[in-house]
């Protein structure tokens, strides 16, 4: 197997609009209300459990927090990748580049992620698929549902979300588990995926990373011969990959300049792109972020395909 063709397999989840883009089709009575949602004609079927790490440097009380968020998503007359930017999840709708030793920079405005009002003719729904936890050893994490809050009219159906704060122990393990019990809409399922190590920043620019921010002699843009950054190399084996993202944040604009890397230790992000971030004025703020992922797929009855997403990630705010 060629690297190309490998870094492409391994990045799948990354892009999941690419991961999930053949959703079975399965044929739905035109008109049928679910929720105030109209549901008509074909529609696309897929499931996304995010799991995220962090031991949050800007707030102790929570660190070692364990975050994790489930959609089970029916969608019709809308395109997958509108759907992700809806749910905003990270590393995912676009936001990783899809090769190894790749770059890419975006530049958006805040708030135009999701439509501002209506979805282009198209519907969401959310479907049940009853108690959904994660385990690992003695631990475990039920994640709560709750309705989707009443903000478009187009989408509605049961999130689920949870938390806790002895993270690490989820990570520790050599596996952890999600299981979705079932319900009428989602069938029951059971996946294992390896989660990744907790990832954690060293040094950006030659100054060591001890706390939640790190101030360097000129700004990041300025940096000659680009931005260096080094982290703990991981100790087991895994997909030796990691994104590093260095976003520059305005008033009402940002600007993200991600790289896909091989997890080895260090990295320097490119002189040339980081130039080219927008100046946002004084009030700007730079975040550099890393992140290692694992990933797993899997079906119910009723969803033809899923995909479980364990982000570790460690940021720090640069000055």
């Amino acid at each position: 197997m060629t690297l190309a063709r490998t870094c492409r397999r391994l990045l799948l989840p990354l892009a999941l609009a690419a991961s999930v883009a053949g959703c079975g089709q399965s044929a739905v009575e035109d008109g049928t209300s679910r929720d105030g949602v109209t549901v008509g004609g074909a529609e696309g079927r897929f499931g996304l459990v995010v799991l995220t790490f962090s031991e949050n440097r800007d707030n102790w009380r929570v660190r070692d927090q364990l975050n994790g968020s489930a959609w089970f998503v029916e969608h019709t007359e809308m395109p997958q990748r509108e759907v992700l930017r809806l749910l905003n999840v990270p590393l995912v709708s676009e936001r990783a580049p899809a090769h190894l030793d790749t770059c890419e920079l975006r530049v958006r405005a805040i708030g135009h992620d999701a439509p501002a009002s209506g979805l282009d003719g198209g519907s969401v729904y959310f479907m049940d698929a009853g108690e959904v936890t994660v385990d690992v050893g003695h631990e475990g994490l039920a994640l709560d549902s709750a309705w989707f809050p009443d903000v478009y009219p187009e989408v509605a159906g049961l999130v689920y979300e949870g938390s806790v704060q002895n993270g690490l122990a989820f990570m520790s393990g050599p596996d952890l588990r999600v299981v979705g019990h079932g319900s009428g809409e989602v069938g029951p399922f059971n996946v294992e995926v390896a989660p990744p190590e907790p990832v954690r920043l060293a040094s950006v620019a030659g100054r060591e990373v001890v706390g939640h921010r790190v101030a360097l002699r000129h700004a990041p843009e300025r940096t000659e011969g680009g931005v260096d950054v080094t982290w703990s190399a991981p100790h087991r084996a895994g997909n030796g990959l990691l994104v590093v993202e260095l976003v520059r944040r305005g008033y009402d604009r940002t600007a993200t300049l991600a790289c896909t890397v091989a997890d080895d230790g260090q990295f320097t992000l490119p002189e040339a792109l980081v130039a080219r971030l927008p100046d946002y004025g004084r009030d700007q703020t730079d975040r550099l972020t890393v992140t290692r992922f694992g990933t797993a797929p899997f079906a119910a009855d009723g969803l033809p395909e899923g995909q479980v997403l364990v982000l570790t990630r460690d940021s720090v705010l640069v000055d």
